[in-house]
C-alpha cells in the first residue's frame, strides 16, 4: 500500500439478528395518506445483556449485528424510524457505528462507551 493511501474496509463478521419485538398493530388510517410522523410506543428491538433479539453476549470487535426493523415491530407503511443506541459496561475503550444495510459502512462512529 502507497504511503498515505487509506486501507480499504472489509466487510466484518456479520451476527445475523431476529426481531423478536411484540407486535404494535398497524397504525390508524389518515386522511390523504401517510404524510406525517405518527408516534408509536418505544419497542426495545436488542438487549444483548439479556438475549432480546440477539445472542446474551457482548459482542466482539468487528462484529456487525444486523437488526431487522420492517416486520412486526414497526408499523405497516412506516418508511424510517427513531433508533437510541446504547452500550452498558463496556470493557474497554470502543465504538459503535449504526448504519443502513442498504448503504455502505461510513468511516465515523455513532458511540464511543468508555
Amino acid at each position: 500500500m502507497a504511503a498515505g493511501a487509506v486501507p480499504a474496509l472489509e466487510s466484518p463478521p456479520v451476527a445475523e439478528a431476529a426481531c423478536v419485538a411484540p407486535a404494535i398493530g398497524a397504525p390508524p388510517p389518515t386522511s390523504g395518506g401517510n404524510t406525517g410522523f405518527l408516534a408509536v410506543a418505544p419497542i426495545r428491538l436488542v438487549d444483548t445483556r439479556v438475549g432480546t433479539g440477539a445472542p446474551q453476549a457482548q459482542l466482539g470487535a468487528h462484529c456487525v449485528l444486523r437488526v431487522e426493523l420492517a416486520g412486526s415491530s414497526t408499523p405497516v407503511g412506516a418508511t424510517a424510524a427513531v433508533l437510541t443506541v446504547t452500550s452498558a459496561a463496556a470493557p474497554r475503550p470502543t465504538f459503535l457505528t449504526v448504519y443502513s444495510c442498504d448503504s455502505a459502512r461510513p468511516f465515523v462512529s455513532h458511540l464511543n462507551p468508555r
